[in-house]
């Protein structure tokens, strides 16, 4: 079931655009653009995911619930969420219930 009365925060959802190189091969760097802001639900957590495969850890500051958005349901780990003028990297997303009506965003800080 999803709550709209507890998505009271803007969040802006970014993409990042590979630098194109210039007439001498060069490229700069690439630049990001904001697809949409959202209104969502924002849960400050503290929690560690561990992979015991590859040893690869990330650390996980904040989950970001929105309601459903074909643009949100289709963001990568390359994207981010700024929310109060701070960027997160997205870590993982998940559909709810796989039931299309609400999307979770598992984020962590950037610093």
């Amino acid at each position: 079931m999803v709550l709209i009365g507890r998505k009271r925060e803007r969040v802006a959802f970014q993409t990042y655009a590979a630098p194109s190189p210039d007439t001498y091969g060069d490229a700069y760097a690439g630049s990001w653009s904001t697809a949409g802001t959202y209104w969502c639900e924002v849960e400050p957590i503290r929690g560690k995911e561990y992979f015991a495969q590859d040893r690869a850890r990330e650390d996980v500051s904040h989950r970001f619930r929105f309601r459903w958005n074909s643009t949100l349901d289709a963001a990568t780990g390359k994207d981010r969420l700024l929310w109060n003028s701070t960027g997160f990297d997205i870590v993982s997303i998940i559909n709810s219930n796989a039931r299309d009506r609400e999307i979770e965003i598992m984020a962590r800080e950037i610093r």
